[in-house]
């Protein structure tokens, strides 16, 4: 997955990044359904939707690219899967 040219308002980075908030809705569309969905969206909610990114596959990088083309994050999905899912039996092996 690909996220670029966000505009990020908040000041801290672990509060957008991992920030619960009733505000934000994460949707994938299909490349053929993309115009009919931001037409959608342009008509009901005009400046208060932004497109964020790409979905990849399982060998992409997940990106986060800010708008001055600075990496906030570029993670091999491989090792980020690894460490998600070994993470405990990790800890529990010291």
């Amino acid at each position: 997955m690909r996220i670029q040219n966000l505009e990020i308002c908040f000041v801290r980075w672990d509060e957008f990044l991992f920030g619960e908030g009733g505000c934000r809705i994460l949707v994938s569309v299909a490349p053929e359904n993309q115009m009919i969905w931001e037409s959608y969206l342009q008509e009901n909610l005009t400046d208060f939707w932004q497109k964020i990114g790409l979905v990849g596959n399982a060998e992409n990088n997940l990106q986060i690219l800010l708008k001055k083309g600075v990496s906030l994050i570029n993670v091999d999905m491989g090792e980020m899967s690894d460490r998600f899912q070994n993470a405990i039996e990790r800890r529990l092996s010291f």
